[in-house]
C-alpha cells in the first residue's frame, strides 16, 4: 500500500500575534521596545497551538493510512477535507486536551464511519465547537448511568435525587447545580438527551442487581437519543 508522505508542518504567523505587537510599536519610544521585548520572550502561542495540531493530524492520517483500502483517495474526500479545516480552527481555540482529543477522533471517524450521513458528522462538529470536556462526561453518564452507579463505593443501594447520583458519580462537576442545569440544558437543546427535568426528582439505583426498588420511586435510566449515540460514537476511536 502507498504510503502518504509526512502531514506538512506549515510556517504560520499568527495574526492577532502580529497586530499586538504592530500595535505596540505604535507606542511612541517605550513601545518599540515593549514589541522587542514580547518578540524575544515569547513565540506566538497559537502558532504554537497549529503547530501541535498538525503533528496530532499527521498521527491521524497515519492511522488511516492502515486502516483505508486505498488512502491516497483520503484527500478526495469532501467531508473528510472539510471536517480537517473546521478541527483545526477549533483546535487552535481550545487548550483542552480532551478537546482535542475529541477533534481528532472526529477527523479519523469522518473518513471511516461511512454510515453515518455528512449532515450529522457537520452537525456533530459545530455541537463540539462550543463544548467542554465536561458536557461529554455528562453524556456519557446520562447513556450508561447503570454503569457509572455500580463503581460507587461499597456497591450501596442509594435513593435520591438524580442530581445527587451525578454528583457522586462525576466528582468533576463539584456539587455545582448551576453548572449542571447549563450542561443539562445543552444536551437537551441540542437533541442529546430526552429530558432534562428531573434534577431534583428522586431516584433509585441498586447496583446489586437485587429487586429492591420501591413501586412508587422511579429507577435510573438512560435518557440518551439515538442522535445522542451516534454522537458519542462520532468521538469514540
Amino acid at each position: 500500500m502507498e504510503k502518504i508522505e509526512n502531514y506538512p508542518v506549515e510556517d504560520y504567523k499568527d495574526k492577532t500575534y502580529g497586530m499586538i505587537k504592530a500595535s505596540l510599536n505604535l507606542i511612541p519610544v517605550a513601545g518599540g521596545a515593549v514589541s522587542e521585548a514580547l518578540s524575544t520572550w515569547f513565540s506566538s502561542p497559537v502558532e504554537k497551538r497549529r503547530e501541535k495540531w498538525n503533528e496530532e493530524l499527521h498521527k491521524v492520517v497515519t492511522n488511516l493510512q492502515n486502516v483505508l483500502e486505498n488512502p491516497t483517495e483520503l484527500f478526495e474526500n469532501e467531508i473528510f477535507i472539510t471536517t480537517v479545516l473546521r478541527a483545526t480552527e477549533i483546535a487552535v481555540k481550545s487548550h483542552q486536551n480532551e478537546k482535542i482529543q475529541y477533534l481528532k477522533n472526529i477527523v479519523f471517524n469522518s473518513a471511516i464511519l461511512i454510515d453515518m450521513d455528512d449532515t450529522k458528522k457537520m452537525l456533530y462538529l459545530e455541537i463540539i465547537s462550543s463544548y467542554t470536556p465536561l458536557h461529554i462526561i455528562l453524556l456519557n453518564y446520562m447513556n450508561n448511568p447503570k454503569q457509572k452507579i455500580e463503581k460507587l463505593p461499597n456497591n450501596q443501594v442509594l435513593t435520591c435525587s438524580y442530581s445527587d447520583f451525578i454528583f457522586r458519580c462525576i466528582s468533576e462537576l463539584e456539587n455545582d447545580k448551576i453548572i449542571l442545569k447549563k450542561l443539562q440544558k445543552d444536551l437537551f437543546n441540542d437533541g442529546l438527551i430526552t429530558t432534562m427535568d428531573y434534577s431534583d426528582t428522586v431516584y433509585h439505583a441498586n447496583p446489586s442487581g437485587k429487586n429492591e426498588t420501591p413501586e412508587e420511586i422511579p429507577t435510573v435510566q438512560e435518557c440518551t437519543t439515538y442522535f445522542g449515540k451516534d454522537f458519542l460514537r462520532y468521538l469514540d476511536m
